[in-house]
């Protein structure tokens, strides 16, 4: 129940994983500035996870204070937040929030599930430093624009969303057949891809051809490497 989080903060106890699971009330504004407090009094915390908390009849919250707390935790790493709710429509936090928890300094997974996240959270996710980003259940329509934004970022790895059952964290490309209408998948695929094999190493033409020969042996996405991606993905390399 909510009686542990005032015991939480009243121990003052340091953590570096905090994880509640399915137990905890947050129907309340002060149930989330308590969580908050807790998280703050933890300058050490690295991993904080909440997965199913009661949230009220209506299945609304706002838990923009505790993700503002999160985003000054030094250490943090990762942020795993899992809602059922009955109204998935809304958004838990808002846009301004998120870019503050995506800023801090140390924080390479991220995941967001049932949040009520739209395309305006999603851009704030473009160019991002995070390694793993899960974002299902969320209110996000414009994937295209996102997928294409990777072709810059060589940090993202991994990728899981509800976008034709896009799970992108394979080694092999591509999953989906490169057509016209799949070459934003197939994008993001091979840019996260190359990330996972490490973009930042790819110097001469003999190292894209090793990157490549790793990563698929599909004569189609071959050719959508060759002529479509590599002019504009790896121009300094094509120039040398």
């Amino acid at each position: 129940s909510d009686a542990i989080l005032p015991i939480l903060v009243a121990s003052g106890i340091h953590l570096t994983q905090l994880s509640i699971t399915r137990s905890i009330r947050l129907a309340r504004d002060h149930h989330v500035e308590t969580m908050a407090q807790i998280v703050r009094q933890n300058d050490r915390l690295e991993h904080f996870k909440l997965v199913d908390p009661e949230i009220g009849d209506d299945g609304t919250i706002a838990l923009d204070p505790l993700l503002q707390a999160l985003a000054q935790a030094p250490e943090l790493q990762s942020v795993d937040i899992t809602l059922f709710r009955s109204d998935q429509t809304t958004a838990i936090l808002s846009p301004e929030v998120l870019r503050e928890l995506v800023s801090s300094p140390n924080l390479t997974s991220l995941s967001l599930w049932g949040c009520g996240l739209t395309n305006a959270h999603l851009d704030i996710l473009m160019g991002t430093r995070l390694q793993f980003l899960s974002l299902r259940r969320n209110c996000i329509t414009d994937w295209d624009t996102f997928y294409y934004s990777l072709e810059t970022n060589y940090f993202l790895k991994a990728l899981y969303n509800d976008d034709a059952d896009v799970m992108i964290d394979h080694p092999i490309l591509p999953k989906h057949t490169v057509t016209e209408s799949t070459a934003a998948v197939c994008c993001a695929e091979l840019c996260l891809a190359l990330n996972r094999w490490g973009r930042q190493n790819l110097v001469t033409l003999s190292d894209v051809v090793e990157c490549l020969e790793s990563l698929t042996d599909s004569p189609a996405a071959m050719y959508f490497v060759v002529t479509q991606a590599m002019p504009i993905w790896l121009p300094n390399t094509l120039s040398s």
